[in-house]
């Protein structure tokens, strides 16, 4: 075997032997929270904004059951994304919102819902979830103080695209 030959077999070796990195984006998601007018308000007025307390889906894959107040990140692979928000396992759900995510970008999404009630007496008759893709700039103003959604939340098979944090992201 000449030199040649043994350099062209090692340097191929060695490309076999290093990890191949996927392309991947951060998204993080995030549920408004009720602040205490808010939720005054919310038991008068017969209409308005309220957190989104559900399953967050990428596709037909579960993702994270959603509280108000709190925010997930997850490391997603470069591509297209349909993200949707709903208040049925195993459905998920419509409206959605469809992402085409790109290698280094990060994306920030809102959750929230609409409810409208007939009257005071019955103050939330019906529900329905929202999901928008919002700048990161945005979101950060409107959730710079969240905390994170909390690990049981996660479904079991999204951890591992999990971006543990304890703070709102910063970085857009």
């Amino acid at each position: 075997m000449n030199w040649r030959s043994v350099h062209l077999l090692t340097v191929a070796l060695v490309a076999l032997a290093l990890p191949c990195y996927a392309q991947t984006a951060t998204v993080t998601f995030y549920s408004i929270e009720a602040g205490t007018a808010q939720q005054y308000a919310g038991a008068l007025v017969p209409f308005g904004k309220a957190p989104f307390n559900g399953l967050l889906y990428d596709g037909n894959h579960e993702l994270a059951h959603a509280r108000g107040g709190r925010f997930v990140t997850f490391r997603l692979p470069a591509g297209e994304h349909q993200f949707s928000a709903s208040y049925h396992s195993l459905d998920p759900g419509d409206p959605s919102v469809r992402l085409n995510v790109e290698d280094g970008d990060h994306y920030c999404v809102r959750l929230s819902a609409n409810y409208k009630s007939g009257s005071i007496v019955m103050p939330l008759a019906v529900v329905h979830s929202v999901i928008q893709q919002v700048t990161c700039d945005q979101a950060l103003k409107e959730a710079s103080m969240y905390k994170p959604l909390n690990l049981k939340r996660i479904d079991t098979t999204a951890r591992m695209e999990l971006v543990r944090s304890q703070t709102f992201p910063k970085n857009n």
